[in-house]
């Protein structure tokens, strides 16, 4: 496989071919299995870039068309690309390439068997560094897998504790309807309590009020009744009164018809 056509996951570290990668929107590869991982985040793992939710863009593999090198210019823009890449490349994989790609490109060619040799001690030089970094890699992800794994104990702790949340939101909603029902129910019925006392009390009122009409009609007949009775008392005691003193009139003999009982008058009156 020709080296130039290898790159490492942004997220894994691991090398793949160009063919097996994905990149995002922002120009970040990743392999398959941590694409996949990383679906559902809203940002990039390697640049922490929010995605697009609006773009309907997702990532997609890249398949590279090398440079035709039978062009001399060609040629020579690539030679001078791998040489710097050798001298100040970004890592050593990066330079384990440009130095495997400057071999390639020297074979064939009229080239002293002393640069081909000095270029595969430095290719072998640079797999050395790879195969280091590679097994440190693998050492450190050795070491962060429990770390991993306690955040994936974390994540699904926390989204139980999420989930039972809901739970007692959803009850807590639930019972403050049934209250408000309670409520508004004992509400209405304290309502119509008051109401029927209202009645009860304006009836009773208006009750009290007739009786009080009726005891002044009453009051005021009995007063009349009483004046009556006086007048009468008073007529009786009179009507004796001339009855004994016509009497004594009649037995003296003395009677004038001219004289009047002063008693009589209230008789008459």
């Amino acid at each position: 496989m020709d080296s130039l056509n290898l790159a490492y996951c942004n997220i894994c570290k691991e090398v793949f071919p160009f063919t097996e990668l994905y990149y995002t929107i922002c120009g970040h590869a990743t392999c398959g299995i941590c694409t996949t991982r990383s679906r559902k985040e809203e940002r990039c793992a390697s640049c922490r870039h929010p995605k697009n939710p609006t773009e309907e863009i997702k990532p997609h593999k890249i398949y590279p068309t090398m440079l035709k090198l039978s062009d001399p210019q060609h040629r020579e823009d690539a030679v001078g690309y791998l040489k710097d890449t050798l001298q100040s490349g970004p890592s050593a994989v990066s330079r384990r390439h440009a130095a495997k790609h400057l071999l390639d490109l020297s074979l064939g060619e009229d080239g002293s068997t002393e640069s081909q040799d000095a270029l595969r001690l430095y290719m072998h030089s640079l797999e050395d560094q790879v195969a280091s970094l590679q097994s440190a890699l693998e050492e450190e992800r050795m070491q962060s897998a429990p770390l991993r794994k306690t955040v994936t104990q974390k994540d699904a702790l926390l989204s139980d504790m999420q989930e039972r949340l809901n739970t007692v939101e959803a009850q807590r909603q639930q019972t403050d309807r049934q209250y408000a029902r309670k409520l508004a129910h004992t509400k209405a019925k304290l309502e119509e309590k008051i109401s029927r006392r209202d009645r009860e009390i304006e009836r009773r009122r208006l009750a009290v009020e007739d009786l009080e009409r009726q005891n002044a009609a009453l009051i005021e007949e009995g007063l009349k009744k009483d004046q009556q009775i006086k007048l009468q008392k008073a007529k009786n005691i009179a009507i004796r009164r001339h009855a004994r003193k016509q009497a004594q009139v009649e037995a003296s003999g003395n009677q004038d018809d001219e004289d009047v009982d002063e008693s009589l008058m209230i008789l008459e009156w």
